[in-house]
């Protein structure tokens, strides 16, 4: 058998292959990037949208919700208001395994990862919720919940409440854009729950 040798023309065809390739890879990223880019620009405007259409607080929680189900890489999410006692209670829940999450729909300040958020004033974000005893609904972690991010909701440097997103997986949320994003989408709630509160006022 005779060996083959790569001619200067070869190697030309050959490296003008590999430089079209990695153009094209290099689009493909960018696409993803600007889609990606999209879908949360999209997200943002539809909480928005659903926040300066309504005062049915109920109605722009749910849909809020279900944005962020749709956006981000979680199974469910749900949204805890301060009440008068200055404790939290849960306000709206979507997603799966409901049930599990209706464990306990009330916490104090400082009480598990819901009250610790608040308490703290600062997002908790966990990837191991079987291994972690401030997470105190077993329920929970029976369903097969790994992933949890507890972000309190601020208005005028006010707390109102604390958005929670939770995820089967535990190799999600790993990245700042997603809890950018998060962020964003707290800013708009807490408008939405101060924009209730003075409506039914």
């Amino acid at each position: 058998r005779t060996e083959r040798h790569f001619s200067d023309a070869d190697q030309e065809f050959l490296e003008s292959i590999a430089g079209q390739l990695g153009m094209v890879i290099r689009n493909e990223q960018l696409y993803q990037r600007v889609q990606l880019h999209n879908r949360e620009l999209g997200a943002l405007l539809a909480v928005g949208k659903a926040v300066t259409s309504s005062f049915d607080l109920s109605e722009v929680l749910s849909k809020s919700l279900d944005t962020v189900i749709e956006v981000m890489p979680v199974e469910a999410a749900e949204i805890w208001l301060m009440d008068a006692q200055e404790e939290l209670t849960m306000s709206c829940h979507r997603g799966l395994h409901r049930e599990a999450f209706l464990e306990q729909t009330r916490f104090r300040q400082g009480e598990g990862i819901i009250g610790l958020a608040a308490q703290k004033r600062e997002p908790i974000l966990v990837h191991n919720l079987p291994d972690d005893d401030r997470f105190l609904r077993k329920e929970v972690i029976r369903a097969g919940f790994h992933t949890l991010c507890a972000l309190p909701l601020f208005f005028q440097k006010k707390l109102v409440g604390v958005v929670l997103v939770a995820a089967l997986s535990a190799d999600v949320l790993k990245g700042q854009r997603e809890l950018r994003l998060l962020e964003g989408i707290g800013e708009w709630l807490a408008i939405a729950i101060e924009n209730a509160r003075l409506y039914q006022q």
